[in-house]
């Protein structure tokens, strides 16, 4: 197939950790943006390849990571109100609150659906005049604006039962907040291709022009992420950190302008509070007055208790790169994929679960070789 193929080849792949070896830099600290990015990289096992030059490290780009503990309690205090239907994308609904999950709520009989888009929600509320219809909207420009077009269309169709929650995050307040932060130790950054054909390239210029690091915004094959790295490596040999785009198939300077301009009509930016970062500015979307009618918060008095972590549970600092999943007590014990008490684990592209994954395999591997 092509686009895929060939940057799965694995002749390529060999090559570049090649070229890769061949530059003067060694222990070099990268962090990947997105759990995505992490997670094509365990697959293809790119650390084990690059383990004399390049340690990679997770950064907070996981959506469902970084979604704050009061998010989730939120969304379970609405369920609780009569007529109130609760949607929310399947990978969230195991994501814990204070107490619980919405999993957990929907077991003691909350009506909690599970839905692929913003659109099925709004289609459900069609269908239940007598209810009102919750969606609990989180991510980044990846998923905000689809969730910005299906407020226009509800608006249009005069839609009066059908609400959202805050939850949307800015990409790139996330590493905002990292870097002034001055926590984490790494030497550059490789930023995810899906969310960068949204907001562009452009968007991350701060980084090396206030932080002095290289960047690269990465596609998901192997090939694709060998080469971000190799181009990493480049620019700290040149000392001439910039942003760089190796998903040039995809990712443009400006983005996807009609996806911006929905945005901006719907939605306008808000302080929001980031799991492992306490309240961030100007980190979150809110709907502008003209769409607040579909403002959950307009319509549901939710005094909610003191938001609490899992007692014990780093995952926080996991986000922010300042501590490994193998730092916390519960990894691989109390916790793991099938019994997770933090997000990081809970989410597959998380640091914990791709961790777990990760050192299962080679537990296998010096076990059966």
């Amino acid at each position: 197939m092509k686009y895929v193929d060939e940057f799965r080849n694995p002749g390529l792949a060999k090559g570049l950790v090649k070229k890769v070896a061949e530059l003067p830099r060694r222990n070099v600290r990268v962090m990947m943006g997105g759990g995505m990015i992490a997670h094509a990289a365990a697959e293809a096992g790119l650390e084990d390849m690059l383990h004399k030059e390049v340690t990679l490290i997770l950064g907070p780009g996981c959506p469902r990571c970084v979604t704050p503990a009061s998010a989730i309690d939120n969304a379970i205090a609405i369920s609780e109100f009569p007529k109130t239907i609760v949607t929310i994308h399947g990978g969230m609904t195991m994501i814990p609150g204070s107490s619980k999950s919405l999993e957990a709520k929907k077991a003691e009989g909350g009506d909690i659906r599970a839905v692929y888009s913003c659109t099925e929600a709004l289609n459900i509320a069609i269908k239940n005049p007598e209810k009102n219809v919750i969606f609990v909207a989180v991510g980044y420009e990846t998923t905000s604006p689809t969730v910005a077009s299906t407020i226009i269309e509800a608006q249009r169709k005069g839609v009066e039962n059908f609400y959202i929650t805050r939850g949307h995050i800015i990409f790139t307040s996330i590493f905002r907040a990292l870097l002034e932060g001055g926590e984490a130790r790494f030497n550059g950054l490789l930023m995810p291709g899906p969310v960068s054909t949204i907001i562009g390239s452009k968007a991350y210029d701060f980084i090396p022009e206030k932080y002095k690091l290289p960047c690269v915004i990465t596609g998901l094959e192997t090939c694709d992420i060998l080469q971000s790295i190799y181009m990493l490596l480049k620019q700290m040999e040149e000392d001439k950190p910039r942003v760089e785009i190796q998903y040039s198939r995809c990712v443009n300077e400006e983005g996807n302008l009609a996806a911006k301009k929905i945005l901006n009509e719907v939605f306008e930016v808000c302080d929001s509070p980031l799991r492992g970062f306490g309240v961030v500015p100007k980190s979150g979307l809110k709907l502008r007055k003209k769409y607040e009618q579909f403002d959950a918060e307009k319509v549901y008095n939710v005094q909610l208790e003191e938001t609490k972590e899992s007692k014990g549970c780093i995952c926080g600092e996991v986000i922010r790169g300042v501590m490994t999943s193998s730092d916390c007590p519960f990894f691989g014990k109390a916790c793991t994929p099938r019994r997770p008490i933090g997000p990081c684990m809970v989410d597959p592209h998380g640091a914990c679960s791709l961790n777990y994954r990760s050192s299962s395999v080679r537990g296998l591997l010096r076990r059966f070789t």
